[in-house]
């Protein structure tokens, strides 16, 4: 992709005062699988999107209004994609599908949206039937650090056993399973024993998780909060390599798809529970407005192998009441069996 020509600006992070209140996730609405058609032809890659924006400080919450106008403007870069994954910046309330839609051109969008007081959700709006509809993909965040109680770590994998958070392309053998920021610490590329730190112990929850885990799969992680300073303690080694006095460190995403320490003498990858590695992992961020080396991480693919694909970002600039909200966005392509 090209790079439009404009200056990464300022954008506040902050809600603004006077937003209306957050909208509840309307009665009646599931987490769980969620199937997508597809623009591209039945054998190419899936095409995946990232959009993420520039922060002064800390992930906050943003407008229905910013969220559509970055969509809007991003849209030539971002308008043949299967699914456009958006990073943390949470909508301060469920947006209108068909403003979303519209912006998009018609490409099914992951985003967070606040769905309580003191909660929020991730969300995929996608056209059905001609009509544009919102759909609950995973209701809350269960991990946060890697330090986090293992009833978290359980709590995860037992939402993973229902399908929750797992998206589906017409024609597509490879499940895309959404692991919300911080849950990337359930993700143990080093095991000998499973995939995933928290896998259920009741029997029935368990197969229902390996029979996920078990097949080809790919990581989605939106996360809300650059990695900075790039140090071990801020989890840039999940993305990146850093060098220590031992050797370098990471990229962890990395290894885990690549299974540089796999778990048997006579095998390549595979875990003994029966889990499988992800074929792939996409993971996208917000980035740093005084720290432009955070830039070229606001979204970071692992396709088929342990090496980081350059993604090749464009990026611009919107105003929306009075304010500079600045947005980068690339896609990575997936095979699709």
């Amino acid at each position: 992709m090209v790079k439009k020509q404009q200056p990464v600006q300022t954008i506040s992070s902050k809600k603004k005062a006077g937003t209306s209140s957050p909208s509840a996730t309307p009665k009646g609405m599931k987490e769980g699988p969620i199937k997508l058609g597809r623009k591209s032809a039945k054998n190419d890659p899936v095409k995946i999107g990232t959009l993420s924006w520039g922060l002064q400080g800390a992930a906050d919450t943003q407008t229905e209004d910013s969220f559509v106008a970055s969509l809007k403007d991003s849209s030539a870069a971002l308008g043949s994609c299967d699914l456009i994954v958006a990073a943390g910046l949470t909508l301060d309330r469920l947006p209108d599908p068909k403003k979303v839609l519209l912006a998009s051109k018609n490409v099914p969008v992951l985003f967070e949206a606040m769905s309580g007081k003191d909660s929020a959700s991730w969300y995929v709006v996608r056209s059905s039937k001609g009509s544009a509809e919102t759909l609950l993909s995973r209701s809350a965040q269960m991990v946060v650090t890697s330090a986090d109680d293992p009833k978290n770590y359980q709590a995860l994998g037992t939402i993973l056993s229902a399908g929750a958070g797992v998206i589906e392309f017409e024609g597509v053998d490879q499940k895309f399973v959404l692991f919300i920021c911080g849950e990337n610490n359930a993700l143990a590329y080093g095991s000998q024993k499973s995939v995933l730190i928290g896998m259920p112990k009741e029997e029935t929850r368990q197969k229902q998780t390996l029979a996920l885990l078990g097949s080809q799969w790919v990581v989605i992680n939106p996360s809300h909060n650059p990695y900075w300073p790039q140090a071990i303690p801020m989890g840039f080694a999940k993305v990146g390599a850093i060098k220590t006095v031992r050797g370098m460190v990471g990229p962890t995403l990395g290894h885990l798809v690549a299974r540089s320490k796999p778990s048997r003498q006579d095998a390549k990858d595979g875990y003994k529970d029966g889990s499988n590695p992800p074929a792939s992992v996409i993971h996208v961020n917000n980035f740093s407005l005084k720290n432009t080396k955070t830039h070229n991480f606001a979204a970071v693919g692992f396709i088929g192998s342990g090496k980081r694909v350059p993604p090749a970002f464009e990026s611009g600039v919107v105003q929306v009441a009075g304010a500079d909200i600045s947005w980068r966005a690339t896609s990575f392509e997936v095979p699709a069996n």
